[in-house]
């Protein structure tokens, strides 16, 4: 029985972590739905506008129920607080779903560790090709994205085996550990840009810069069992700083830093990622 290598006990590890994280979102929101709707229906079902004779009364847009002076004005149930609960779009090899936050932050994780494990196995092979999705729920493919990223790592390792020790070119990590400083401000300046009305605390960023940051911190830090009410997923990072993936309903994918570590430059610091 042979041993087994250090970059299999760190995918291990990783695989377990990411387990670990999926679970802890989902019943996070499913204690949630059960919590504040017990009709299971609470997503699709809009609600009379407030002000009217029968405003707040179910309505399923014709027939029982229907107030005939609210016309088309009629919006999804209300979260505790009036904060409105929504899904987010996610596009998947089987086109667009709509999702719960928390799932598409999971999603949008996973599908940026599987094509950065493709881009590494296409640098040794460009011709190599990652298994087909045949799926077409939310939970399919993340699993999907989760067996790209275990096939490219099993195809480097492979071929790290054949390579040897001092033949062919070196293999060094593609993501490598960083403190949230080097990753939210490389330079001395935090990375990018503020758009006209915001705060400085709230940036835009690139797909490469978000990515980049969302990799390391996924790869490297330790998944958090932390509730807030935008459903997103915490980690840990490597100098203990605490940042939340999550989807904003107006601005797509965030970072929310809770807490810098010992920075405190990036306090409640806000990263969106343009092009969305």
């Amino acid at each position: 029985m042979r041993a087994t290598t250090n970059s299999e006990w760190i995918r291990l590890r990783a695989d377990i972590a990411f387990t670990r994280l999926e679970l802890a979102a989902l019943r996070l929101y499913r204690s949630e739905l059960k919590a504040r709707y017990p009709s299971p229906h609470w997503l699709y079902q809009p609600r009379i506008p407030k002000g009217r004779p029968t405003g707040g009364r179910w309505t399923g847009g014709g027939g029982e129920g229907r107030d005939p002076q609210a016309g088309s004005r009629v919006r999804l149930a209300q979260a505790q607080g009036g904060r409105r609960l929504y899904t987010v779009p996610v596009q998947t090899s089987r086109g667009l779903v709509e999702v719960p936050p928390a799932q598409a932050s999971i999603y949008a994780v996973a599908r940026m560790q599987a094509e950065a494990g493709i881009r590494v196995a296409r640098r040794l092979d460009p011709n190599w090709r990652p298994p087909t999705s045949l799926t077409s729920t939310i939970e399919g493919e993340i699993a999907h994205q989760r067996a790209v990223l275990r096939q490219a790592e099993q195809f480097v390792l492979s071929r790290r085996r054949g390579i040897g020790d001092n033949g062919g070119p070196p293999l060094e990590p593609d993501i490598p550990p960083r403190s949230l400083g080097e990753l939210v401000a490389p330079e001395g300046r935090i990375i990018g840009i503020r758009a006209k009305g915001a705060q400085d605390r709230i940036r835009t960023i690139s797909p490469e810069e978000m990515e980049r940051i969302v990799l390391s911190l996924t790869y490297h830090g330790r998944p958090l069992k932390l509730h807030d009410r935008y459903q997103s997923v915490w980690y840990e990072g490597v100098d203990r700083c605490v940042v939340g993936i999550r989807f904003s309903e107006s601005f797509g994918l965030t970072l929310d830093v809770r807490d810098p570590g010992g920075d405190r430059r990036f306090k409640e610091l806000k990263l969106h990622m343009k092009g969305q």
